[in-house]
């Protein structure tokens, strides 16, 4: 059996990703506060957001390029798997067959051996083409 990396030690390869926002949600029922008054004039944690003042939510960004100086390759990984001897699903997902094919790479920007592993799929040879994979996944493609 033969694998084909994607990229070649050495290359530069430009990644892509998309991030989320985290934003305060202030609480309807206190305004932010944390507290509200009651009639008798007690002021009490607001049973609401009990007492925060509201909640974080994250909304997804768009699609970027995340590295525009590139990145150089130091490392490739490719995993592959192919079961053996288990035609049935059972209870345990870990139990049933598994199959499958990863590719990740490393690199010397972002460390070898204990650095960030950037996945074949969002690293692309040229800026152009990772611009135009971002601009693809921001008009709604195929992700």
């Amino acid at each position: 059996m033969k694998f084909n990396s994607k990229f070649e030690f050495g290359q530069k390869v430009y990644s892509i990703g998309q991030h989320k926002e985290k934003i305060f949600i202030e609480c309807s029922g206190c305004r932010g506060e944390g507290k509200i008054t009651l009639q008798d004039g007690e002021i009490v944690s607001c049973p609401k957001c009990h007492g925060r003042g509201g909640e974080h939510e994250y909304r997804e960004l768009q699609w970027q390029v995340e590295t525009p100086l590139g990145l150089t390759v130091g490392q490739i990984r490719i995993e592959a798997t192919k079961s053996v001897g288990m035609d049935t699903i059972l209870e345990f997902d870990n139990y049933s067959p598994q199959e499958g094919y990863e590719e990740v790479y490393m690199c010397e920007e972002t460390g070898i051996r204990s650095g960030s592993l950037w996945n074949a799929n969002h690293l692309f040879p040229d800026i152009e083409s990772a611009q135009a994979e971002c601009d693809n996944k921001n008009k709604g493609g195929k992700a």
